[in-house]
């Protein structure tokens, strides 16, 4: 008789006289597939962490299943699961990428839950605390861009990708990637969409950095920039004010290197944004409005 055990199933064999049988095959440890695909079955839910309009967090236990929509492009689910993939391997901290699987027709990455705090929450719950909040978030963003990885896709590369697929008159694109053209080849690690809500604070102090969908390698002036527009996108102007300047006292750079990348994150995030964004990004830009 053989008894062969993985991480989730044990199956007994027993081999008669030149018969195999397997008498039992035993479910030790379900996947998180495996109990979603269940819990659909049953229909029941397994617990939803937040929908957005790309995908779906569930959780289960210590992982968690970020399922995309079916358009989704599979090459983009890939290259996020590199990325966390390559930012875990660099010492920063972000949760442990399991793999990639496809749930009905739908592909997902299963990764470590963060049992902690997010940090928007907390801002919310404790507003007399901003102050020391500011503080913990500029530093662990200045703890990002203190690490190099040039495995990583170029950001002025992205940058210029987005700037072309924008409506812009063929003037202000031109002028928009002149301005994007660093000559210094920045290799620090930019995260694109550092924001509160991307920050787990544990009990113990420990915190954790989700979302590593648009990390580059890149001069991180354009990425403080970039968090200094969502914030302001997000109607957060007291705070993002006050992460600027708190990034300009604490950092090497300063207020001018930061504002002066405004118009190229803004023209960024043209390319699909929201109908009452673009206003505001076009203002930035230093453009009217052609539609």
């Amino acid at each position: 008789m053989k008894k062969a055990t993985n991480q989730r199933f044990s199956i007994e064999i027993i081999f008669i006289k030149g018969y195999t049988y397997i008498t039992y095959i035993k479910l030790l440890r379900a996947s998180p597939l495996y109990r979603l695909r269940r819990a659909q079955k049953d229909g029941h839910n397994m617990d939803t962490l937040s929908v957005k309009k790309t995908h779906t967090v569930y959780r289960d236990g210590d992982r968690v299943l970020k399922i995309y929509c079916e358009d989704y492009p599979k090459g983009d689910v890939f290259a996020e699961a590199h990325n966390q993939a390559l930012i875990e391997q660099s010492g920063i901290k972000a949760p442990v990428v399991y793999g990639v699987r496809e749930v009905d027709g739908k592909w997902a990455i299963e990764m470590q839950y963060i049992s902690a705090d997010n940090l928007q929450a907390l801002l919310d719950a404790h507003p007399e605390k901003e102050d020391e909040y500011l503080k913990l978030f500029v530093n662990l963003h200045m703890g990002v861009y203190a690490f190099k990885l040039t495995s990583l896709y170029r950001l002025v590369d992205k940058i210029n990708l987005a700037i072309s697929k924008t409506d812009l008159l063929a003037t202000v694109k031109y002028d928009l990637h002149t301005r994007s053209d660093d000559r210094r080849k920045h290799t620090r690690v930019c995260h694109g969409n550092f924001i509160p809500e991307n920050v787990k604070v544990g009990k113990d102090g420990k915190c954790f950095i989700l979302d590593w969908s648009r990390a580059t390698q890149g001069n991180p002036q354009i990425d403080i920039a970039n968090t200094y527009l969502l914030l302001k996108l997000d109607g957060k102007e007291g705070f993002a004010e006050k992460y600027l300047a708190l990034m300009a006292e604490k950092s090497v750079y300063t207020r001018e290197d930061i504002v002066r990348w405004l118009p190229v994150v803004a023209a960024q995030r043209l390319v699909g944004c929201r109908e009452e964004e673009r206003a505001f990004l076009l203002g930035i830009i230093g453009v009217k409005d052609i539609k």
